[in-house]
């Protein structure tokens, strides 16, 4: 169990520090960096446990756009994302 707490440390550690690089950017919407790495990490433990659809499958470019709506980027930024 230790292991997996030191996981979870880490990667919040991480993912939170490119959060608040992005808010301070202002491509990312102000919200509370902790609340927003739970939130995708959450979002990612429940899409593994719940999709069987192959890596190739096309559905897999919706996910990860669900899976960066997440973070709360702004309007600006969404529009690049679905114009990608």
């Amino acid at each position: 169990m230790s292991k997996i707490l030191v996981f979870w440390e880490e990667s919040k550690e991480s993912i939170s520090s490119v959060i608040i690089d992005g808010q301070k950017k202002e491509e990312l919407m102000l919200l509370e960096p902790n609340v927003v790495f739970s939130s995708y990490f959450s979002y990612l433990i429940g899409t593994i446990l719940t999709i069987i659809d192959e890596l190739s499958h096309p559905i897999w470019e919706d996910y990860i756009r669900q899976g960066i709506r997440v973070f709360g980027p702004k309007e600006e930024m969404l529009r690049e994302i679905e114009l990608g």
